[in-house]
């Protein structure tokens, strides 16, 4: 009823003389919502903004697609700057396709704000396993952020462009690009800004297999994000402290990392990272000799990502694929085939349900 009910007002309104304006106001009153969400949206209220942002997901869509329609550049751009951190939670390939349209609507907008939807359009394209957009995207984040001359944007830039590094396996240039921006950062007093780029600096040194410093910086990152009240930056983190952890053989710290970084990520809806926690709690299970348990968490982990649009990074593909050919062998491949069914089938609060269960 909802559906013909809408359809029957849409029918009614296009008869009306001044549907273009109603069309404008409905946009512009969108836009503001979604502006006055921006700053929230890595704060305490950032679950409630998710939340309504889900709710109002059709306004905003109708907003973005008016954008679109009538060539109002800055108001598309302006709608994506701000929403790019809740489509990567909720609307993960939805959002990356719009970054790329209104990107491509005006590509002369101005430098602040074309070098914020250029973040966006990176992030998403690296969780969606395009590296050669990642990286594109990044660089010219940087460029735009250089020309604007704002010193926030270029930390911002600076960080993304250093994560892409890490991401396609530029160590070297990408922990220049990380101290770099978290030097920028400290000095704006940007705490959340700061604790990013910690975060992506201390998998940058876990990547290249040199600890000794991780878990100073994750630690120092986690009580900058439990300051600030970000919800997403502590499970991210979490979730970077449970695999340091899982490569010094901690298994117990880890699963209680990683397991609290699963809640946090189910709290906010964010079912490929999700997915991405669980392949860490699989890793444990593997770990304590819990092939069965383990297969079903890398099922259920695979599933959700497909879902959800994302990709796993290079260095994670290969650490998944070395544990599941193992379990694979040692299990047999029937029993392993059952787990996998088992675990696919496997809803969200099901898996994580399954997956806090520790040793069942």
């Amino acid at each position: 009823m909802l559906e013909t009910i809408r359809q029957f007002a849409q029918e009614r309104l296009a008869e009306q003389d001044d549907v273009r304006d109603l069309q404008h106001r409905h946009a512009l009153h969108y836009l503001a919502l979604a502006e006055r969400a921006e700053p929230d949206l890595r704060g305490p209220a950032q679950r409630s903004w998710l939340k309504r942002l889900e709710l109002d997901h059709d306004n905003l869509r109708a907003a973005v697609s008016w954008s679109e329609e009538a060539g109002a550049a800055e108001v598309g751009l302006r709608l994506a700057a701000a929403l790019w951190r809740f489509w990567r939670v909720h609307h993960l390939s939805e959002g990356s396709r719009v970054l790329e349209t209104l990107l491509k609507m005006d590509e002369t907008g101005p430098p602040s704000l074309r070098t914020r939807v250029l973040l966006g359009a990176s992030r998403l394209a690296m969780d969606e396993g395009d590296l050669e957009r990642t990286v594109a995207r990044a660089k010219e984040a940087l460029t735009a952020a250089r020309a604007s001359g704002a010193a926030r944007e270029l930390a911002a830039a600076t960080e993304n462009l250093g994560l892409m590094m890490m991401v396609t396996g530029s160590t070297a240039s990408a922990l220049a690009l990380l101290e770099d921006s978290i030097a920028r950062f400290r000095a704006l007093g940007d705490p959340v800004g700061t604790a990013d780029a910690l975060n992506n600096l201390a998998n940058a040194l876990l990547a290249a297999g040199d600890t000794a410093k991780v878990v100073e910086f994750g630690m120092e990152a986690l009580a900058l994000q439990r300051d600030a009240g970000n919800a997403l930056g502590m499970a991210f983190i979490l979730n970077t402290l449970g695999y340091v952890a899982l490569h010094n053989g901690e298994l117990e710290l880890s699963r209680s990392r990683l397991e609290e970084s699963l809640v946090l990520f189910q709290e906010l809806g964010d079912l490929s990272r999700i997915g991405d926690t669980l392949e860490g709690l699989a890793q444990v299970a593997a770990g304590h000799g819990e092939d069965r348990r383990a297969v079903m968490l890398w099922a259920a982990g695979e599933s959700f990502r497909a879902d959800a649009g994302k990709h796993m990074e290079p260095l994670e593909t290969a650490l998944h694929e070395d544990a599941l050919s193992r379990a694979r062998t040692r299990m047999g491949e029937p029993a392993f085939a059952v787990a996998w069914i088992e675990g696919a089938a496997l809803a969200p609060e099901d898996a994580v349900s399954y997956a806090l269960q520790s040793g069942s």
